[in-house]
């Protein structure tokens, strides 16, 4: 399982997020086709309250960061 730690949270490919300082689940990014998962590099921005995925496949996926509601996606050319 992949992480990555921002803005005080870790995102866990997965797509459970972790509160650092209680180290408590705040949320869950719901999958969007297989992703989150293996595989999967994820990043939060709390300036844009968004997070997102980069897929093996080529797809980067976003969501709220702070609902964890999907809002969007699209394909990275040259990215697979």
């Amino acid at each position: 399982t992949g992480l990555t730690w921002r803005d005080g949270r870790i995102y866990l490919s997965s797509g459970d997020v972790l509160d650092v300082a209680t180290m408590r689940r705040v949320g869950t990014l719901p999958a969007v086709g297989p992703y989150p998962g293996p595989g999967a590099a994820i990043v939060g921005d709390a300036t844009l309250g968004r997070a997102f995925a980069v897929t093996r496949d080529g797809r980067l996926h976003g969501w709220d960061a702070n609902t964890f509601a999907p809002f969007g996606g699209a394909t990275v050319p040259g990215v697979a």
